[in-house]
């Protein structure tokens, strides 16, 4: 975010966001209703990449969704704007005074600022939301403050919903996210191995920084063109064939025939169908995969 940017007047949602949860939907729409009753603009602030990497010296993984499909969701979500603001030594050394004086309330212009109970700001953290509270009545612009959103006694979190997904629990992650966990990219050219036994697939290469469930084949729902479909994914190394050091993501998507090389797509999870396994030979992998497709669209009720 630049020096000289500056919003117009806006309700605004401070927070990190990596899982968009259900705790973070309960405050992105209490914004939206805010600025249609106020008449002002809606906005997300978040510090890219997250803090604790750039103050622990590490590289960012195991992120639940990457940039671009954050941004997608906010779209989806109808925020007016969403902010990225570049987080270095030089932002960490901002004072929680210098955070609420030149980026809230000059580059935000917030006339509300929405926290969760548990956000922190500022050098060393020393700002909350009771030091919010302190200035919005030196400046006069309101603070809501909502305490985390629970499940069974426990408070939704993105290092729950990572959990999840590493244990391969995907409806349980997506019942915490509120919408299917999703994998984007651009389709690139495989071994044509799926072609040849009449199943042919849609693969991507997944960001580097995304977290991943466990190698296997699930139930999914592909967006591509715009339009969206049904399909079984692999996440793995294709023992059948070769044993790759690399791990792909190969879709077929059911009843779909185009050639679609080069194509951005995202793919909804739904469920586990299964690990992957290596196969005594290519028949008995086909064979299997249609039993898998069976098994969702038994599921989806095609």
């Amino acid at each position: 975010m630049n020096e000289y940017i500056k919003l117009p007047k806006t309700a605004v949602v401070l927070g990190n966001f990596d899982g968009i949860h259900k705790g973070h939907m309960l405050l992105i729409e209490k914004a939206k209703e805010i600025a249609k009753e106020e008449g002002v603009k809606t906005a997300i602030f978040t510090f890219f990449p997250h803090p604790s990497y750039v103050l622990t010296g590490k590289m960012p993984v195991d992120l639940i969704y990457t940039n671009k499909e954050k941004e997608e969701i906010m779209e989806k979500a109808g925020i007016d704007y969403y902010i990225e603001f570049p987080f270095n030594k030089t932002t960490a050394a901002i004072t929680y005074k210098e955070f609420i004086e030149d980026i809230v309330l000059t580059k935000l212009n917030a006339q509300v600022v929405i926290i969760g109970a548990d956000y922190r700001f500022g050098s060393k953290k020393q700002g909350d939301y009771k030091t919010l509270v302190e200035y919005s009545e030196l400046y006069d612009f309101d603070v809501i403050v909502a305490h985390k959103l629970k499940i069974d006694n426990k408070a939704i979190s993105s290092t729950w919903i990572r959990e999840e997904l590493k244990n391969g629990n995907i409806e349980m992650a997506n019942k915490l996210m509120g919408r299917p966990f999703i994998i984007s990219g651009k389709i690139v050219t495989g071994r044509q191995i799926g072609r040849n036994i009449g199943i042919p697939t849609a693969n991507i290469i997944p960001d580097h920084t995304k977290i991943l469930p466990p190698l296997g084949v699930y139930i999914s729902k592909v967006m591509v063109e715009k339009r969206e479909y049904y399909g079984i994914t692999n996440i793995g190394k294709n023992p059948t064939i070769l044993d790759d050091k690399n791990i792909k993501i190969e879709t077929h998507i059911i009843d779909f025939d185009k050639e679609i090389y080069g194509e951005e797509m995202t793919i909804s999870l739904y469920k586990s169908l299964r690990p992957e396994i290596k196969f005594d030979s290519l028949e008995k992998l086909k064979n299997q995969i249609e039993k898998d497709i069976e098994v969702t669209k038994k599921y989806f009720m095609l």
